[in-house]
């Protein structure tokens, strides 16, 4: 019988405690705030449940399930969310022994507690959850994806090719635009999702919904890089929690005719210069799992860092869902 009770969160009150426990937990991340879930969840025409295991009025661990009914409920990635993760208080001690004690009896509790909350469940745990034995346990699969964190105390220690672009932009004379321009992003955007040919289950309107209420929300940065002349050529959206002092990389577009002109990462090292000035300290680039994107990020010297993506166990139909899913879509997730 585990100690932990775990209910589903109700009302503004809970929902305003959701924010704060998700800001003050180390795997704190603007994916789980409502904020986004509920414009993402609006978007992609999602429910939204939160729940937590909790002992008497202490919350010790939560996530927040994504689900569409279809003959039963079923789990719902949202578009364009790097992240999909269990969160968890801050530990009481830094004894191994009782952090890791904690951790597998919360976490066996909250799935126990969520079990049967939804069909083919699918979870992207940020990289500070690095223990997923428990899942493993419950008989979950897990297999590791990797992602590049910038540190932003620091110049990026850029690679040589890196430099030669820097170098070929200041030269054409780039500048960075950090006004929130949705029109500007938008025409960048859709360039590269043509050019690519990925799906992100969002119509243009449902896209500029979801992207204007995370900017009134507070966890959305615009920038922009323009020409000498002030044509937008290349843009990216950032999603940070107000108050955190980490950043993560969101969406992303180059028009095609600049591809060759080095402005990607000119973005990039500007960018990071610039959030840099505001007072982040990292930037989560939010995916490196694809040759041609892991070797671009490599460049701009960050850190690989692992992480995990756990399955629920399924039967015949669930697995059927599930190809049909990747079919539809790729693997549920952007391509990072």
């Amino acid at each position: 019988m585990s100690e932990y009770t775990v209910r589903r969160l109700e009302g503004e009150a809970d929902l305003r405690s959701w924010d704060a426990f998700v800001a003050a937990s180390p795997q704190a991340n603007p994916f789980s705030t409502t904020c986004w879930l509920s414009a993402a969840a609006e978007a992609a025409g999602a429910e939204i449940e939160i729940r937590v295991a909790a002992k008497g009025e202490s919350w010790f661990a939560g996530v927040a399930l994504s689900t569409r009914r279809a003959g039963g409920r079923w789990y719902l990635g949202l578009p364009l969310a790097s992240y999909n993760t269990f969160v968890y208080r801050p530990r009481a001690s830094s004894h191994p022994e009782s952090v890791t004690l904690e951790h597998v009896e919360v976490t066996h509790a909250l799935i126990d507690g969520t079990s049967g909350r939804m069909k083919n469940g699918n979870l992207m745990l940020v990289p500070s959850i690095t223990d997923v034995r428990p899942w493993m346990w419950s008989g979950w699969s897990a297999r590791p994806r990797y992602t590049y964190v910038l540190d932003l105390s620091r110049p990026l220690p850029v690679s040589h090719s890196a430099r030669k672009h820097l170098r070929k932009c200041q030269d054409a004379g780039m500048t960075l635009d950090a006004a929130w321009n949705l029109d500007a992003l938008c025409s960048v955007f859709s360039a590269t999702q043509e050019r690519k040919g990925f799906a992100v289950r969002l119509s243009p309107e449902r896209f500029r919904r979801l992207s204007e209420a995370l900017y009134a929300g507070g966890l959305a940065t615009m920038l922009i890089a323009r020409t000498a002349e002030g044509e937008p050529v290349s843009g990216h959206v950032l999603l940070s929690l107000p108050g955190s002092t980490d950043t993560f990389h969101w969406v992303v577009g180059t028009h095609s005719r600049y591809l060759t002109s080095g402005v990607s990462a000119w973005l990039m090292v500007e960018t990071a210069a610039e959030m840099t000035k505001r007072g982040f300290r990292s930037w989560d680039l939010c995916g490196a799992d694809f040759p041609s994107i892991a070797r671009f990020k490599s460049n701009l010297g960050g850190t690989l860092v692992p992480y995990f993506q756990v399955e629920a166990p399924h039967g015949p139909l669930d697995g059927l869902y599930a190809g049909f899913k990747r079919m539809m879509r790729g693997d549920g997730y952007p391509r990072r």
